[in-house]
């Protein structure tokens, strides 16, 4: 539920008071000395790396957010260009989840859906609601973000929280259900925010951020997002790319996983969390576009490395193991790297590459056609094949029947004709005697 504007206001400057105590010595002094307790700050769970705790921005930037969020809809639509800049230089932990929640509310807004996706009672019904897809869900749900403190803990407030957002929304969305990677989406949002606020970002950034077709049970819009992606790798790093075509490794191996969890189960959580501040900025200027970059970025800076690298160590290099390890501390350098393909990932380029996919497509459905047609044809023909065979067999199975009467017939007429023979000779003794 949003806050009046002078509350939100006051309880800005209090959240970014207290983080810039923990940062800068020289926080403001004419901040309040104290305001009512936020919803946010009881009920959601900050997320900090555990080896390395976040750097606040300087007081200058914090300020400047707390300037943003009380005027919210007036700074939002006249200053775009800055609020991608100050969202590129990261939104500070305590307001992160407040952001996160404009800015959805904004995506929805530019579709001129500005009543609330779902109300408090809907949501209470869905949690209510039976889910086919329960059980699944339930064992998944350790398997994110499994270090986390807020989900660690099997069963756990956290655990829980994370099972009834993705339930309500395998209910809400029935024609999507459930796919597991969605959850690490949810448990980030959960990281900032109370579970009934997750569930309606977490529904505007399926519908409105394109990633709601990556989850279809057919996924034919993961398979689209995977050739475009490995037609930009192509593009980009053409000797990269066909390293990675004569290791035969395919490019759903590695870039599946960033898709579908918009880089949740490989990268240190605060580069999940830079990224995903780019992302929600702007469904039409960031989002999925934002998802690519990032995945152009990893390769460019691992370019050399991967190109050294066989099957196995590539797949290690690019999954959970080798990018969690290698960007931990390295979020600033991975946000400036993916600022060098904004110009070079645009939907118009996605776009154009989509067509080509369709016609790559109508080739292969003509080509699996004809091959079904082939194919049928080819039953046919056995079929025929089949029946003649049992026809030239029948035949010849007559054919010998008649033969072996034939043979039969041959040695009665020898017979008949020996015995007339004798009855000649008889008849010829039998007329010299009475003669």
């Amino acid at each position: 539920m949003d806050l009046p504007a002078d509350q939100t206001e006051l309880l800005t400057k209090l959240e970014l008071q207290n983080a810039a105590i923990f940062e800068d010595d020289r926080a403001p002094e004419e901040l309040p000395e104290s305001c009512p307790q936020s919803r946010q700050s009881i009920s959601s769970n900050v997320s900090q790396e555990q080896d390395a705790p976040q750097k606040m921005p300087p007081v200058p930037i914090l300020k400047e957010w707390g300037r943003a969020l009380s005027t919210w809809d007036t700074f939002s639509k006249r200053n775009r260009k800055r609020l991608q800049e100050l969202a590129t230089l990261g939104i500070p932990s305590p307001i992160r989840g407040m952001v996160w929640q404009k800015l959805a509310e904004q995506a929805k807004s530019d579709r001129k859906v500005r009543e609330s996706l779902t109300g408090e009672t809907l949501y209470v019904e869905l949690l209510e609601a039976p889910s086919q897809w329960a059980r699944q869900i339930n064992a998944d749900i350790a398997r994110t973000y499994p270090s986390h403190p807020f989900l660690a803990e099997k069963d756990g407030f956290g655990q829980q929280t994370l099972f009834n957002v993705i339930k309500a929304y395998s209910c809400y969305d029935s024609e999507v259900g459930y796919c597991q990677g969605s959850a690490f989406i949810a448990g980030l949002l959960l990281m900032y925010m109370p579970e009934e606020e997750a569930f309606n970002v977490f529904c505007v950034v399926m519908r409105e951020f394109k990633l709601r077709g990556l989850f279809k049970p057919s996924m034919a819009d993961l398979k689209l997002r995977l050739f475009q992606f490995e037609a930009m790798m192509g593009e980009m790093f053409p000797e990269l790319h066909a390293h990675f075509m004569d290791m035969m490794l395919p490019t759903s191996s590695f870039a599946s996983p960033w898709l579908l969890t918009l880089f949740g189960s490989t990268l240190p959580l605060p580069c999940v969390e830079r990224i995903f501040d780019l992302f929600i900025l702007d469904p039409n200027s960031q989002g999925l576009l934002t998802v690519f970059r990032a995945g152009l970025a990893i390769l460019g800076m691992n370019h050399d490395a991967l190109l050294r690298s066989n099957f196995e160590n590539i797949f290690e290099l690019l999954g959970r193991n080798g990018l969690g390890t290698s960007y931990i501390n390295r979020e600033e350098e991975l946000v400036a790297s993916i600022g060098k393909y904004n110009n070079v990932v645009t939907w118009k380029k996605l776009d154009k590459i989509e067509k080509d996919y369709k016609v790559k497509m109508e080739e292969e459905t003509q080509k699996a056609s004809e091959l079904v047609r082939t194919r049928e044809e080819k039953e046919k023909l056995q079929i025929e094949n089949t029946r003649l065979h049992e026809t030239v067999d029948a035949l010849e199975e007559e054919a010998r029947r008649l033969s072996q009467r034939l043979v039969e017939k041959s040695l009665s007429l020898s017979d008949a004709l020996e015995e007339i023979e004798d009855l000649k000779c008889e008849l010829e003794n039998a007329k010299k005697t009475r003669v």
